[in-house]
């Protein structure tokens, strides 16, 4: 048998949280050391605006190095075959925090053995800003029989 588990992100909906504005800042040049006669007073310029802050781009919960879902016995003496497409949240420490069936692969004990064998995965968590966030993927598993399989 071989399973086949690419991985795709989400659309993540737009984020509703507002982020705050910098503190404008004035600027004010010290008192020069010598008075200077006669020269001219000048109001102050209002600062230019900050920059805004380098956004990095966000990057997708990735995956390696995790073990393949079992086939299920009776699935195999069935010959039943399919994709289960899961959603799966990846909380920030990489662990997957909920598994839905998104799309069924027709047979429950497939759709089952693949949600058991991806709730031990393993991920590395997807970023935002460079800093580690919950982010909901979409991970397809191929159950897939062969002339070679028992």
């Amino acid at each position: 048998h071989s399973v086949k588990v690419p991985i795709r992100s989400l659309p993540s909906a737009p984020s509703t949280l507002a982020t705050p504005a910098a503190p404008a800042t004035m600027f004010r040049a010290p008192a020069p050391a010598t008075p200077v006669a006669a020269a001219p007073v000048l109001p102050a310029s209002p600062p230019s605006p900050p920059a805004p802050a380098a956004e990095t781009r966000p990057s997708i919960p990735a995956y390696a190095h995790n073990p393949a879902p079992e086939y299920p016995q009776s699935a195999r003496w069935e010959g039943e075959e399919g994709t289960v497409l899961l959603r799966v949240l990846v909380n920030v420490s990489g662990l997957p925090e909920k598994i839905t069936v998104a799309r069924s692969s027709g047979y429950t004990s497939l759709d089952r053995a693949a949600e058991q064998a991806v709730q031990h995965w393993r991920f590395t968590p997807g970023t935002r800003d460079g800093k580690p966030v919950a982010m909901q993927v979409e991970v397809p598993i191929r159950f897939r029989l062969t002339d070679t399989n028992p």
